[in-house]
């Protein structure tokens, strides 16, 4: 599947992988949140070298203080 500029997509099961050029990004959906990994095309067995996370209660949070969309 290819994703257009501006396509919205929601993740309906635990986890995908997109693939930007030579990385490889793991998103996953947790019971508290959402996590992202990054890992060199082809090296998605080896540790990550990137991530990040933020939970659910964050994001409601700090909703106020997001921009809104233009």
């Amino acid at each position: 599947m290819k994703i257009e500029n501006g396509d919205e997509l929601d993740l309906e099961g635990k986890y995908c992988w997109i693939t930007v050029d030579s990385i490889s990004i793991l998103i996953s959906k947790k019971d508290e949140g959402v996590s992202v990994s990054l890992y060199p095309l082809d090296g998605e067995s080896e540790e990550s070298l990137a991530e990040t996370w933020l939970t659910y209660a964050e994001a409601e949070c700090n909703e106020r203080l997001w921009p809104e969309e233009v």
